[in-house]
C-alpha cells in the first residue's frame, strides 16, 4: 500500500501537507530573492518581484488551489505550523526590508513597512486565491501590471 509508506515518513496527511507546503514558501522566497536580488532600484525591484511572484503562482496553480481547499480544514495549530509561519513571516520582512529601502531614498511614503507589506501581500494572495478557485483560462500574468501599478499608487511619493 503506497500511502502507508509514506506514512512512515510523516505521521499523517497534514504533516505530510505542511511539509510540502514549507518546501513551496521555501522556493517562493528563494525565486523572490534571485529574481531582484541584484537590483538597486527598489521601484524596480518592487516590480520585478511581483511579477516574479505573480509568475510563481502561475507555474504552482495546482498546489495552490490544495493550498487554499487544504487551509480551511487544518488548525494551523501546533509545532507543523510553527515553520510555515515562521516562513511567511520571512516573505513579509523582506518585503518590508524592500519598501524600507525605498523610503530611505525618499520614493516611498514613510509609514510602518511592514505593514505596507502585509496589504500588498494580502492584495497578491486575494488575486491568486480568485484566479486559482475560478474558472478561467486567462493568465494571471494578465494581471500583474494592475497589482504593481495599486502597489505603487500607494507607496510611491508623488512630488
Amino acid at each position: 500500500h503506497a500511502s502507508g509508506a509514506l506514512f512512515r515518513y510523516f505521521e499523517n496527511k497534514e504533516v505530510l501537507y505542511i511539509a510540502v507546503l514549507e518546501q513551496k514558501i521555501q522556493e517562493l522566497l528563494t525565486c523572490l530573492e534571485n529574481s531582484s536580488g541584484e537590483v538597486s532600484d527598489p521601484v524596480e525591484a518592487l516590480r520585478i518581484s511581483i511579477r516574479a511572484q505573480l509568475d510563481f503562482a502561475s507555474r504552482n496553480r495546482a498546489f495552490i488551489q490544495i493550498y487554499f481547499r487544504e487551509r480551511m480544514e487544518v488548525t494551523r495549530a501546533g509545532k507543523h505550523w510553527q515553520a510555515v509561519d515562521a516562513l511567511v513571516q520571512q516573505l513579509i520582512q523582506w518585503r518590508a526590508d524592500g519598501i524600507a529601502r525605498g523610503q530611505q531614498h525618499g520614493l516611498f511614503h514613510h509609514g510602518e513597512p511592514r505593514l505596507y507589506a502585509l496589504a500588498m501581500e494580502g492584495m497578491i494572495s486575494g488575486l491568486v486565491r480568485d484566479w486559482t478557485t475560478r474558472e478561467t483560462d486567462q493568465p494571471i500574468a494578465d494581471h500583474t501590471e494592475l497589482v504593481i501599478a495599486m502597489c505603487l499608487h500607494g507607496l510611491l511619493r508623488h512630488s
